[in-house]
């Protein structure tokens, strides 16, 4: 877990009475990346350098794209020790 290796259960009514147009999950995480390491120290709790979204920093990011009109659910899991 400590280098990013997580996930979400989403579960679906079986009605299918909450339906959205889309429907993305990010996982928002911090880490402590030390000058001339290639691999986050999890170790670090406080002082951090580096945000990823689903396990991936810019510009490796994906767009969240939707069409005007569009229902757009965003479920947003804090991993990290911060407040966001």
């Amino acid at each position: 877990l400590a280098t990013g290796m997580m996930g979400l259960f989403v579960i679906h009514p079986r009605d299918g009475r909450d339906a959205v147009d889309r429907d993305y999950a990010l996982m928002l995480h911090n880490w402590a990346l030390h000058p001339g390491t290639y691999r986050p120290d999890p170790t670090i709790m406080l002082d951090f350098d580096l945000w990823s979204f689903n396990s991936k920093v810019f510009p490796a990011t994906a767009p969240l794209v939707a069409r005007s009109g569009e229902r757009v659910r965003i479920r947003i899991a804090n991993l990290s020790m911060w407040n966001h």
